[in-house]
């Protein structure tokens, strides 16, 4: 499958799970804020050693010393980041007692992450489950107040692409959206606390990233999950012309949830084969055949088969379409060489 031409987006995007790329997305979006809020951290324990940048200590006995590149690690993955350097009078290294402790732990483990899209979707911390030191407390809250301001902020127009899913946590369960432009690329639009089968928190969730969009006019494809829920509110907000994309690795989960262990082996290799295949065409004929071999003895799974079976090949259908532009260029061609 290659790219859907009028949107870009990535067509691995219908094999993976919609809750992984919400991970994802919202680990990318902590980090890079986290990255931030650590170079601050930082640089206030610099001027704390030394003074103002401009304004050095009379008769202080370290100085700025530039800069130097190194990396953390941050959720897991390690950062390339730039830091701050101080060397005493006699030119040896000063030791940040900031950057020390985030180099020494990884500040944005998944329970801080829980933590801090807990107090950004509902403004309050839940329980502490374990204790932090004053350094890494002081960078949780600065962590909260700096997503807290970027979840706030208008985001401009409606990307093309807009997923919704559900999060949940050992604690605490969020719902999610990522905008996702004609190239591809994600970015948080929504976070609130809830589950998918609450309409209340679903419409709560959508009513937030209409609010901070600047114009009215919808996404054109939604990737969402099985739930009807999320179905109708989307359809309530942003009305019929939206087309919806299901997530085929739900799809395969309830499929292989209705089947006997014995079975789901051959099952999942047939349906992985099947979104694999070139074009949607080719897909949808596969995934009946699966349906109809499973319909005798386990009508159930086919049923979970079938049912929204064409919102799990919106994406590769689109990337089989040409946009009216490239059809126009083309049929200039076609008139110049006639």
């Amino acid at each position: 499958m290659g790219k859907a031409s009028r949107f870009g987006f990535e067509p691995a995007l219908v094999l993976r799970a919609y809750q992984d790329e919400l991970f994802d997305g919202l680990g990318a979006w902590c980090r890079d804020a986290a990255r931030d809020v650590l170079s601050e951290m930082w640089v206030a324990d610099v001027e704390g050693l030394c003074g103002e940048r401009w304004r050095p200590r009379p008769r202080s006995r370290v100085a700025r010393a530039g800069w130097c590149r190194t990396e953390i690690m941050l959720g897991g993955e390690r950062i390339p980041v730039r830091r701050p350097r101080v060397r005493s009078a006699q030119g040896r290294e000063v030791e940040l007692r900031s950057f020390r402790a985030s180099a020494d732990t990884d500040f944005l483990g998944r329970s801080v992450i829980e933590d801090v899209c807990a107090a950004v979707a509902t403004g309050r911390f839940p329980e502490e489950r374990y204790l932090r030191s004053p350094i890494q407390a002081a960078f949780v809250d600065q962590l909260v107040a700096r997503l807290g301001a970027l979840h706030a902020t208008p985001k401009g127009e409606f990307d093309p692409g807009l997923l919704i899913h559900e999060l949940t946590f050992p604690d605490l369960s969020f719902l999610g959206a990522l905008g996702i432009d004609a190239r591809g690329q994600r970015r948080l639009v929504g976070l609130a606390s809830g589950r998918l089968d609450d309409p209340a928190r679903v419409e709560a969730l959508l009513t937030g990233v209409v609010g901070r969009h600047r114009r009215s006019a919808p996404p054109a494809v939604c990737l969402v999950g099985e739930s009807p829920v999320v179905h109708s509110v989307l359809r309530t907000i942003f009305g019929s012309s939206v087309i919806i994309q299901r997530c085929p690795s739900e799809k395969r989960r309830r499929t292989l949830d209705r089947l006997p262990p014995s079975l789901q082996p051959a099952v999942l290799e047939d349906l992985l084969a099947a979104y694999a295949s070139p074009n949607a065409q080719l897909a949808r004929r596969a995934l009946d055949r699966v349906a109809r071999s499973l319909a005798p003895d386990h009508p159930e799974a086919a049923a979970a088969l079938r049912d929204g079976l064409d919102e799990t090949l919106a994406l590769p259908k689109l990337a089989g379409t040409k946009s009216p532009r490239s059809r126009s260029a083309g049929a200039r061609r076609s008139a110049a060489r006639t």
